[in-house]
């Protein structure tokens, strides 16, 4: 039967027991957003076999985007059946079609099978992300590179710049205000769901922070924050009053070098609709895999 998920440890040992969970599925983001999401499990026996989560405003039962959490969607339990997990799928889908209007979310890579979800009145809108994979010696991933990027990354050593691991929020928060101020664009996401779920996130040993300092004034950071197998790049802010090709390379590189010094398989750069920034993420070298825009209304929604 489908309902409400209301235990929410059930709902972490799906996510991070199932082949295409990502950490963005879990309470350790869910339960900290700012955002609205509905959970609904498909439970036998009292176990949970798979959910489908998306964000919507409750009162009106609104499908909206606002989240920064950029993948969500449908998760099986490990080992289903074919069968089985059509069913559970099909029934959680229609569920959600029932129950609530204007439904949108975005899959996560993991998840590539969208025929339930075609097959029963939603639209899907492709994009691409890069995503490196870390099965390699990091002198391997380095050489691979684009020259540019090796080469603002070795400017920004011999130029002194270092970055450190940090464990609070403020110059990532400061930085990323920057980027956008410099834009003169409103921030599409809400701040206070970046304090709270990467403060959660950081507590406990799922986000890492990546700042480099220039004559230990903070001009690039980067943050990260991973699931089993996966680091996604989250956010990351830039002082372009204090300019250095490098300075948000070599953070990035750190990023990198720690996934892989904890033993994670992939790190996804989660794509992006903007050139500019879609070309940095391309010099890393990562293959394109795709996800996609699930629709349920006939407006659809740009997430940069």
């Amino acid at each position: 039967m489908v309902k409400i998920i209301s235990n929410y440890q059930d709902l972490d040992n799906l996510v991070f027991c199932s082949n295409n969970g990502t950490i963005f599925q879990t309470s350790f983001w869910l339960d900290y957003s700012t955002s609205f999401f509905v959970k609904l499990g498909y439970y036998e026996n009292n176990v949970l076999l798979a959910c489908l989560i998306f964000e919507t405003q409750p009162t009106k039962k609104i499908g909206k985007l606002g989240s920064l959490a950029p993948y969500l969607g449908l998760v099986t339990m490990r080992d289903l059946s074919e069968n089985v997990k059509d069913k559970v799928e099909i029934d959680l889908i229609r569920f959600a079609k029932k129950n609530f209007s204007n439904i949108t979310f975005f899959t996560s890579p993991k998840y590539n099978n969208l025929t339930n979800l075609l097959f029963n009145g939603f639209e899907a809108k492709l994009s691409y992300t890069n995503i490196l994979c870390l099965n390699k010696s990091l002198k391997k991933i380095f050489n691979d590179f684009a020259h540019n990027l090796k080469r603002n990354i070795k400017k920004a050593e011999l130029d002194g710049l270092r970055v450190v691991r940090e464990f609070e929020l403020a110059n990532l928060t400061k930085l990323i205000k920057t980027t956008f101020l410099r834009q003169n664009s409103s921030i599409w996401f809400n701040m206070l769901e970046v304090e709270k779920c990467i403060s959660q996130l950081l507590k406990n040993n799922y986000s890492a922070i990546f700042t480099t300092f220039q004559e230990n004034e903070p001009i690039a950071s980067v943050c990260i924050v991973w699931d089993n197998d996966t680091a996604y790049y989250i956010l990351g802010g830039y002082n372009h009053h204090r300019k250095h090709r490098g300075a948000g390379s070599i953070a990035m590189w750190e990023a990198i070098q720690f996934s892989k010094s904890i033993n994670l398989l992939y790190y996804d750069f989660e794509g992006s609709r903007l050139p500019n920034i879609n070309n940095f993420f391309s010099q890393f070298d990562g293959n394109q895999f795709a996800f996609y825009q699930i629709i349920d209304f006939k407006d659809t929604i740009t997430i940069y």
